[in-house]
């Protein structure tokens, strides 16, 4: 496969088919099969689906993480019916369509995190089940969820919990079929008692998976592919029993009491009794059998041979996964840790494989931050060290022991970031009981530290001298660096955005040489974009929506992201974007936190190498990752402001553990700090991690950057926007982002804090070095001054080692279509072709539907599965008949979007054509009924992303929900609601990715009852 990496077409500003192709492969391996009682795969089978969500896929959660334009999202029931080896009821499915078209998806009222959890659901005739279950086999719901950010989900229903309406379908569903299927298209752990309340035979994490995610979905569940993903947390029967439970979503502090002691490594050492479904744990459709060979040790490096044999019928894939049982000695440690994992390649039936893992002891010492070894130090405490090899945190067999006779102090360190607020945390005694212990406070002097580390100063000068001449060898860095004015150095730590005009439209910001000085001295303006599922470009750029990363932690397959990263690397190089603001790796300590969905893992094993591989692969491709957000910001609830107060073993096993992981194994280049204090010190500014830490002891030589809008404090100081001094001495390099770096329109206080000496000319140079090093590495770089862009190659690190191949899928070039040649690129998934009538390759299994429309191919090698798409129409098509477009054809089209932010004012007499049911009284239209349509011709003069601005009021009550659609030229754009705002004017608006030419926007009302003011539309900038 990396030969068709290599040789691969980008199409400038465009979004990569391949990447969009391999995007669906990477939401299959994600898929979590928790229960199959003889119910999947279901090819051959009658299904009947239910659940308003079937035709409403979540492709990623809300917020930075979220908002990647793409054309289409293929909904799991309009899957379903175009596969040829299923049955789809359609009397169910007729009925869900009429319900779903008159209750819109509700996108919230336009505004940020305004997105509800869940949708509302039909409620059931009896009858219509009852019919279904007479002509089905089987009965597939499928529920949603969303969440991101800002917005925390709640203990309610419709958020963690079902909604009465949705118990309600379960109920009557399970009461009348025999085999019942439940899919959930989450982004996040959910309540699961309903498993004990009715009778469920399948179950199924589909996470959210992307663009494709729900055709990806559909062929793990017809059996094309086996599910081989396992569960990257743990699965509660109850909530209450979360070790943060107490502790979580509160404003102003949070206490990290349960300290190292995150989700399975809690409840293996204290609450075994609590957990549904264990960390680690997935079905496939097979069954496997995990038998240790060997287990050496040479110095500090454990080997393991284990073999794996699959034992049933399906071709599968298996997850081995190594934990340790550490001594207890005197600091405590929980009962399982993971050490180590692989994945198989597909084994068929009665085949077998033998992984090899190397291990360094040295990987898996604990921190004492009390001194009962050696204050400060990772150590390995005396005792025996007991190793187990299964597949989940639960499932395994001890096999290997290593017992180590006096304590070992593996990696000395210093005290940095220790609590200033009293607390407790929990520990097991020797009979794994919970007891409480004091947290070990600062002893050192903050501000004193900071005196000790002032860097030496580089000599000034006043050459000519550009970043070019320090390219070509010509001058040194520090040379470079010494021409440069003071403020030259402190524009250069100001970033601009968002939805600057200096770098590609809509993306997050630019950096570098934002202002003409700077760009005169040869620094070129990098880009820098969301996100961690895709790359969100406000301006309407189509980009390619990537599994979320709790989707691809379930994979645990670390290949497989690198490939998928690599291949967004192209992407942001179509777009010139150097800079991701991803991946997002903070851990899961409660199933509540919102941005659940943008990070990995509760495990920090995991986490960390899952960020790993995807900065590997971004990087191949000259371009890189943004690890965030370090750290401990682990709620969205007053996420400016809450102080994590959580200790330094905690800090050092747990929540920065990952980020040590990614700069050591991925050699990230960038970090975004998060917004919120750890222990009264926001991370922005934070001296003894932003320094003594990453730089200093972990050897990190990229660059940092804030979180967007994030404050800064000095010791025992308020958090403040403007305090870019202290963000400048903790060597966090660039402040994201304000509106105009010459003009200092954020008012920050570095040049007054220069002023009057308490920024040192040496501290602006050092973070100049930092961004400037980082530049010279940058495609935006090699662009400015016409080199050709080679990108940089690292000697790979590991944390540790196991034989792992390269992604190796079964690729097709060209296959036989009606009897003549049919070349096709390999890495495409989808086809379209003029009709179907035969397929033919040797090594294809091809399936075509019996309305001669729909085709699927699948291939497969000794490693994997592939499989490919044929259809007769357009795959993305979504048109609906809403309005006959050539009743428009003769009226005015009146222009919109030559320039940004430039509104174009409908006038409302020209609604009134060609429509009922709606009424003008003094310029305010008012909407009589439900399903009035209203349509306005316009020219959209320029592609990209519009907003639809509305001003109206309703008279009825404040808990009515009143959605309306958008359209144009028939295609479904989005939905948005607003409540009743009992005769109160509000603001709405709505958001459209559109083509440039004359279009006619139609606006559809669900019901009666709105009286509209104004209406605009306006290009985004």
């Amino acid at each position: 496969m990396q030969k068709y990496l290599n040789n691969m077409n980008i199409e400038r500003m465009n979004p990569l088919a391949e990447l969009a192709t391999f995007s669906k492969y990477a939401a299959g391996e994600g898929i979590v099969l928790l229960k199959n009682n003889d119910v999947l795969p279901l090819k051959d089978k009658k299904i009947a689906v239910f659940g308003r969500i079937q035709f409403n896929y979540y492709k990623s959660g809300t917020g930075s993480g979220g908002l990647v334009n793409v054309k289409h999202v293929p909904s799991l029931i309009e899957s379903f019916i175009n596969d040829p080896n299923v049955s789809v009821n359609m009397n169910v499915y007729d009925v869900y369509k009429k319900w779903v078209e008159e209750n819109p998806f509700d996108s919230g009222n336009g505004q940020w995190a305004s997105e509800p959890w869940n949708q509302q659901e039909m409620l059931l005739d009896t009858s219509l089940v009852l019919n279904a279950s007479k002509e089905s086999d089987i009965a597939i719901v499928v529920f949603g969820r969303t969440a991101g950010e800002d917005k925390d989900n709640k203990p309610t229903k419709g958020s963690y919990y079902l909604t009465d309406e949705e118990l309600s379908l379960l109920k009557d569903v399970t009461s009348h079929f025999k085999k019942t299927i439940v899919v959930l298209n989450v982004g996040n752990a959910m309540d699961l008692t309903f498993m004990d309340t009715y009778q469920i035979d399948g179950l199924i994490f589909a996470w959210h998976g992307g663009q494709y995610g729900a055709l990806a979905l559909k062929d793990v569940m017809v059996g094309y592919k086996s599910p081989s993903g396992k569960l990257p947390m743990t699965l509660v029967n109850d909530l209450s029993s979360e070790p943060a439970f107490h502790n979580f979503g509160h404003k102003s502090q949070v206490i990290y009491e349960e300290d190292i002691y995150v989700g399975y490594r809690y409840f293996e050492t204290f609450n075994h009794t609590a957990v549904r479904y264990p960390f680690g744990f997935g079905l496939t459709y097979s069954e496997f059998k995990i038998k240790p060979i060997s287990f050496d040790m040479d110095d500090k490096i454990i080997t393991f041979k284990i073999e794996v044999k699959n034992t049933g019928r399906h071709r599968a894939k298996e997850v081995v996964q190594i934990y340790l049982n550490a001594p207890q000695g005197l600091l405590g440690k929980p009962k399982m840790v993971l050490a180590a994992f692989a994945k198989t390649r597909e084994l068929e039936p009665k085949e077998n494989q033998i992984i090899e893992i190397k291990i360094d002891l040295y990987n898996l010492a604990s921190f004492d931050d009390i001194g009962h070894v050696f204050k400060s130090s990772f150590v390995l405490e005396k005792g025996l060290y007991k190793f187990y090899i299964g597949n989940s945190s639960r499932h395994h067999t001890q096999y290997g022991e290593i017992e180590i006779i006096d304590d070992i102090i593996t990696h000395l360190s210093r005290e940095i970031s220790a609590p200033v607020k009293p607390f407790k945390r929990i520990k097991p005694d020797e009979n794994y009981q919970i007891i409480y212990e004091d947290v070990p406070l600062r002893t050192t002097n903050y501000n004193e530290t900071i005196k000790d580390h002032i860097p030496r100063e580089i000599p000034s000068n006043t050459s000519d001298i550009t970043l070019l001449d320090v390219y070509e060898h010509k001058h040194t860095m520090d040379e470079f660096i010494g021409s440069l004015e003071i403020d030259q150095l402190i524009e250069l730590t100001r970033g601009e955005g968002m939805s600057s005009p200096k770098v590609t439209p809509g993306t997050a910001s630019a950096f570098g040489g934002v202002t003409d000085e700077l760009l005169d001295k040869g620094i070129p303006i990098a880009c820098a974009a969301d996100g961690p599922s895709g790359i969100r470009m406000d301006s309407g750029f189509y980009a390619s929506s990537l599994p979320n990363g709790i989707a691809l932690a379930s994979s645990f397959d670390l290949n497989m992201v690198e490939t998928l990263y690599q291949l967004l690397g192209k992407e942001m190089k179509a777009y010139h974007i150097d800079l991701i603001l991803g991946p997002g790796m903070n851990i899961l300590r409660h199933p509540l936190n919102g941005r659940n969905f943008e990070y990995y893992s509760e495990d920090p094993l995991l986490t960390g190498l899952m960020a790993s591989s995807a900065v590997i692969g971004l990087q191949k491709e000259g371009v890189t990752g943004t690890l965030k957000h370090l750290f401990a910001n682990n709620q969205e609830t007053d996420r400016f402001n809450v102080d994590a107060v959580v200790s330094e073993r905690a800090q050092r096993e747990i929540y920065l553990r990952g980020f040590e992981i990614a700069i050591k194994v991925g050699k990230a280049r960038a970090i975004m700090t998060s917004y919120n204090p750890v222990n009264s010190l926001w991370t922005a500014s934070h001296f003894e991690v932003n320094s003594l830490l990453l730089r200093d002891e972990w050897g990190f030589d990229g660059i940092l950057v804030t979180d967007w809008w994030a404050k800064m404090n000095d010791f025992n100081g308020p958090g403040d926007v403007k305090n870019t001094k202290a963000m400048i001495i903790s060597q966090n390099d660039l402040y994201m982002v304000i509106s105009d770096a010459k003009s200092n329109s954020n008012h920050d206080n570095s040049k007054e804090s220069y002023l009057n000496g308490e920024l040192k000319k040496s501290h602006l140079q050092r973070v100049a070095k930092n961004i400037l090093n980082f530049l010279l590495k940058t495609p935006a770089f090699s662009r400015m001054h016409q080199l050709e862009f080679k990108p940089s190659k690292n000697r790979r690190n590991y944390w540790f080692k196991y034989d792992a191949k390269d992604i190796k899928l079964p690729l097709i070039e060209e296959l036989l279509v009606n009897g003549q040649k049919f070349v096709i690129n390999p890495l495409i998934f989808n086809h379209q072709i003029d009709k179907i009538d035969t397929i033919k390759h040797k090594k294809l299994k091809v399936y075509i539907h019996k309305n001669k429309q729909h085709a699927i191919a699948v291939k497969s090698n000794k490693y994997d599965t592939n499989i490919y798409y044929f259809n007769t129409e357009n795959f993305e098509s979504s048109n609906l008949n809403i309005v006959d477009l050539n009743l428009f054809s003769k009226m005015e089209y009146p222009k919109c979007g030559m320039k940004p932010w430039e509104p174009l004012n409908f006038v409302f007499d020209a609604a009134l054509k060609h429509i009922k049911s709606v009424s003008l009284d003094n310029n305010v239209l008012s909407i009589l009924e439900k399903d009035a349509i209203l349509n306005f011709p316009v020219a959209l003069e320029m592609p990209g992303k519009y907003l639809v601005d509305f001003t109206l009021s309703s008279d009825v009550q404040s808990l009515a929900q009143l959605p309306f659609s958008l359209y144009l030229n028939n295609q479904y754009k989005t939905t948005i609601t607003i409540h009743g705002t009992e005769g109160n004017k509000v603001h709405a608006r709505a958001s459209l990715l559109a083509d440039p030419g004359k279009q006619v926007l139609s606006i559809k009302f669900n019901k009666s009852n709105i009286h509209i003011y104004e209406i605009k539309m306006m290009r985004h900038g």
